[in-house]
């Protein structure tokens, strides 16, 4: 009994202030909360109901990845005006199939001309191979020329020595 009584007694202090607060925190003001997809008040982008669509400039890098090809110049200048002067309407669907439908179209002919360009490579690559069996014959013949010759000398030597031998 005496040690409960010697005991110091604690108090817990609440702050009713602060629980308030941060529940006011949870419950943030959406009224001021700005989209950064359609720029209207009142929701976060995340809930935005406006079609995602993707960037302007993201297509118009995609078309200047575009490739200069013998048989049909694609003029990246060109293609850059026509992107600008259809310029979509982030909000116009059709703009955007529009613009889906081209590069698809251009999808198409650029993998068109990397089966030509596979095709051209494939066949200078067997054109490649049958100009290196044509080198490595010429050059076993030309080391079979120079053992010929070689034993040639040497016969010639022989022979001059036998003539030098016979007229000496």
């Amino acid at each position: 009994t005496s040690q409960s009584a010697n005991k110091k007694q604690e108090f817990v202090k609440t702050d009713d202030k602060k629980v308030e607060k941060k529940a006011d925190e949870k419950k943030r003001d959406i009224s001021r909360v700005k989209c950064y997809n359609c720029k209207k008040e009142g929701h976060f982008t995340k809930y935005c109901k406006k079609a995602k669509v993707k960037d302007y400039e993201y297509y118009k890098t995609k078309m200047l990845l575009a490739k200069k090809d013998k048989d049909e110049q694609v003029l990246l200048a060109e293609d850059q005006a026509r992107m600008e002067s259809s310029i979509v309407d982030h909000n116009n669907s059709e703009g955007v199939d529009k613009l889906i439908r081209q590069f698809n179209h251009k999808i198409v002919k650029f993998h068109k001309r990397i089966e030509k360009e596979n095709q051209q490579n494939k066949d200078l690559e067997n054109q490649n191979k049958d100009l290196q069996d044509k080198y490595d014959v010429l050059k076993n013949q030309a080391t079979n020329f120079e053992m010929n010759n070689k034993e040639l000398n040497e016969q010639l030597k022989v022979l001059i020595e036998k003539n030098d031998d016979l007229l000496a």
